[in-house]
């Protein structure tokens, strides 16, 4: 191809990305390509639900804020936007960009 690249097998689409209105000060929910339910919350970092369990995810996680107004799916990953920046959920695993680690925000 012209811009030497390639076309994978399988291509998933999965931006299942929800506001609602009455969500307290307007936090997202999404739904990841596994199937897992992610919110945000105020003070207490994010859950993820799968059908039967809720499952909390913080600073002892690895997610370095607690206030997460923001969540986008992009497929293998879940962007996290944070009261210190943002931070990206891949592989069981987050990764946190803010000033204090040298991303300007």
């Amino acid at each position: 191809m012209a811009t030497h690249s390639t076309i994978t097998k399988e291509n998933i689409f999965a931006r299942k990305n929800y506001f609602y209105a009455d969500l307290p000060k307007g936090y997202q929910i999404t739904q990841d390509k596994d199937g897992l339910i992610w919110a945000g919350t105020e003070q207490n970092g994010v859950y993820s639900f799968n059908g039967n369990t809720f499952t909390h995810f913080g600073e002892r996680e690895g997610l370095k804020a607690e206030k997460v107004p923001a969540i986008l799916n992009l497929g293998d990953k879940l962007l996290l936007g944070t009261e210190s920046g943002f931070g990206i959920y891949k592989n069981k695993k987050f990764r946190n960009f803010s000033i204090e680690n040298g991303y300007n925000i």
